[in-house]
C-alpha cells in the first residue's frame, strides 16, 4: 500500500491465507505479500502466527524483519496481534511499542492497534491509547506517519517539526498532523498554508479545515487548492460535506486533492458509503468504519462488510487511498484471504501495495 507512480499487484494483510506479494516497500525489491494470519509464508509482511523476517514499507533500505505480524513474538516488525513484540506498528492485543510506516526516520512508537491499551500508537479499537492517531473513544496525543523526520508528538509529517495528532474519536484534542513543509499547529494536512483549527474531532462542534494546499478554506479538511466547506471526522453530528462522522449517514468525502469526489470515510456506527483518501480521483466507496455494516469501505472493527480495507474479521474486498487511480480491491483484511492492493498513487496497477517496481526471489 502507498505505492507512488508504481503498478505492483497483489494484496496485503490477509490473514489465514498464503498470499503473496507485498506491500508497503519503497525503494526496494522485496517481494512476497504482507498481514498474514495463521501462515508460514516468506519473503511477506504482516504474517500471523510465524516468525519469518524481510520487511514492510522500508524506505530506500534492504531492511529485514518484518510487520503486520500476528501471534507472533517476532522483532523489528509491525501489526503483531496478541504479541509483546516491539520496533512495530499495528499490534493486536498487545502492549506493543515502538513505530512503523517510518521513512528514514528513527521514529518510535506505534500504531493500528485493535483492542490494546498500547501508547505511543494509532488507529486502535476499543482502547484508551494515549500518544496516538485514529483512536475511538480517547484523547490521544503522538503521531505516526512520519516521512524523513525523528520528530514526535506529530502523524504523517512531511519535513516538518509539528507536533500532536489527529483521527481522535470522541475527543477534544487540536494540534495537527500530516502536514508539508510546515510548522503550523492546531492544524491537519495542510500544505503551505498557515490554517488553524484541527480536523478528526469526535464530539466536537469545532469548526475550520485541514488538508488545504495554498488556500485559506475553512470548514474543511484535505482539500488541495479547492473551495470546498464543511468539516469531516465529526462523531455523533449530523453535519454535512464531511468525513469521520460516527453515529450519522452523512456524505461527501475528505482527504480529496482537486478533485470534486464525494462521500466519506471513517464512519464510526453508521451505514454510510463512499470513500476517503482519494487524491485526484473520482473513486468510491470507504474505509475506517467502526461497529458498522457498511459496504465499499475499509477500517471496519467487528463488522463483516466488504469492498473495503482494514477489515477485522471480514472478508471484504475493495481498497481505499487511491491516490489517481481507479483501482480496487483491498488491503488490512483480517481472517481473510481477499487480495489486491489498496493505496497506490498514480497508478492503476493492482496486484501488491507498497512495492518499488521490484521482486525479491
Amino acid at each position: 500500500m502507498f505505492l507512488s507512480n508504481t503498478g505492483h499487484n497483489e494484496s496485503m494483510y490477509l490473514p489465514n491465507t498464503g498470499y503473496n506479494e507485498s506491500m508497503f516497500l519503497s525503494n526496494t525489491g522485496y517481494n512476497e505479500s504482507m498481514y498474514l494470519s495463521n501462515t508460514g509464508y516468506n519473503e511477506s509482511m504482516f504474517l500471523s502466527n510465524t516468525g519469518y523476517n524481510e520487511s514492510m514499507y522500508l524506505s530506500n533500505t534492504g531492511y529485514n524483519e518484518s510487520m503486520f505480524l500476528s501471534n507472533t513474538g517476532y522483532n523489528e516488525s509491525m501489526y503483531l496481534s496478541n504479541t509483546g513484540y516491539n520496533e512495530s506498528m499495528f499490534l493486536s492485543n498487545t502492549g506493543y511499542n515502538e513505530s512503523m510506516y517510518l521513512s528514514n526516520t528513527g521514529y518510535n512508537e506505534s500504531m493500528f492497534l485493535s483492542n490494546t491499551g498500547y501508547n505511543e500508537s494509532m488507529f486502535l479499537s476499543n482502547t484508551g491509547y494515549n500518544e496516538s492517531m485514529f483512536l475511538s473513544n480517547t484523547g490521544y496525543n503522538e503521531s505516526m506517519f512520519l516521512s524523513n523526520t525523528g520528530y514526535n508528538e506529530s502523524m504523517y509529517l512531511s519535513n516538518t517539526g509539528y507536533n500532536e495528532s489527529m483521527f481522535l474519536s470522541n475527543t477534544g484534542y487540536n494540534e495537527s498532523m500530516y502536514l508539508s513543509n510546515t510548522g503550523y499547529n492546531e492544524s491537519m494536512f495542510l500544505s503551505n498554508t498557515g490554517y488553524n483549527e484541527s480536523m478528526f474531532l469526535s464530539n466536537t462542534g469545532h469548526n475550520e479545515s485541514m488538508y488545504l494546499s495554498n488556500t485559506g478554506y475553512n470548514e474543511s479538511m484535505f482539500l488541495s487548492n479547492t473551495g470546498y466547506n464543511e468539516s469531516m471526522f465529526l462523531s455523533n453530528t449530523g453535519y454535512n460535506e464531511s468525513m469521520y462522522l460516527s453515529n450519522t449517514g452523512y456524505n461527501e468525502s475528505i482527504f480529496l486533492s482537486n478533485t470534486g469526489y464525494n462521500e466519506s470515510m471513517y464512519l464510526s456506527n453508521t451505514g454510510y458509503n463512499e470513500s476517503m483518501f482519494l487524491s485526484n480521483t473520482g473513486y468510491n466507496e470507504s474505509m475506517y468504519l467502526s461497529n458498522t455494516g457498511y459496504n465499499e469501505s475499509m477500517f471496519l472493527s467487528n463488522t463483516g462488510y466488504n469492498e473495503s480495507m482494514y477489515l477485522s474479521n471480514t472478508g471484504y474486498n475493495e481498497s481505499m487511498f487511491l491516490s489517481n487511480t481507479g483501482y480496487n480491491e483491498s488491503m488490512f483484511l483480517s481472517n481473510t484471504g481477499y487480495n489486491e492492493s489498496m493505496y497506490l498513487s498514480n497508478t492503476g496497477y493492482n496486484e501488491s501495495m507498497y512495492l518499488s517496481k521490484h521482486r525479491l526471489q
